[in-house]
């Protein structure tokens, strides 16, 4: 593949993400929430067990220093819990509280049948966005591994998905 067309790549995916932050942005404001915020409490509440701030990091693709930056105001509203790992007191775990997994399930109805959310894709065919999932995670699976691809199927609890699983 020729430079052009590597840094074209780059370039597009850069931008998709941030005009789809701007709106994702806005979606959280009612709730006090970043985009960030809003995908941390993502990765908690579909989790199967607490995370360590390294979790959270590899999935939230995030440095270590901006995982701890993001936990510390959830934490002071009463959103999530970080302690000592049990078993281990050189790690600590964080899970959502009673609190933190109520508001996200409330953000979460909230923009659950908006189409619009995190971005507009109606420009899009079902099989044009299908098609951009499976390149997307192709390359995403080359980096990453079979294990984060699997990671970003996750569905939360009580919602409408009466789509199915949209990619391989």
């Amino acid at each position: 593949m020729d430079l052009g067309t590597r840094q074209q790549l780059v370039l597009m995916v850069r931008a998709l993400y941030f005009c789809m932050t701007e709106e994702w942005e806005e979606a959280g404001r009612s709730y006090g929430l970043s985009s960030a915020q809003q995908h941390l409490l993502f990765l908690l509440a579909t989790a199967d067990r607490p995370q360590t701030p390294t979790d959270i990091s590899r999935h939230g693709c995030w440095h270590i220093s901006t995982v701890t930056r993001l936990l510390k105001p959830l934490q002071a509203r009463g959103l999530l819990r970080v302690y000592v790992h049990p078993e281990n007191a050189k790690y600590k775990q964080v899970e959502l509280t009673g609190e933190g997994r109520a508001m996200f399930g409330q953000f979460a109805k909230s923009i659950e049948h908006t189409e619009a959310f995190p971005s507009d894709f109606s420009m899009l065919t079902e099989e044009e966005a299908k098609l951009f999932l499976d390149l997307g995670s192709m390359l995403i699976r080359a980096k990453k591994g079979a294990p984060f691809v699997e990671r970003l199927k996750a569905r939360v609890s009580g919602l409408d998905y009466t789509d199915g699983e949209a990619f391989s």
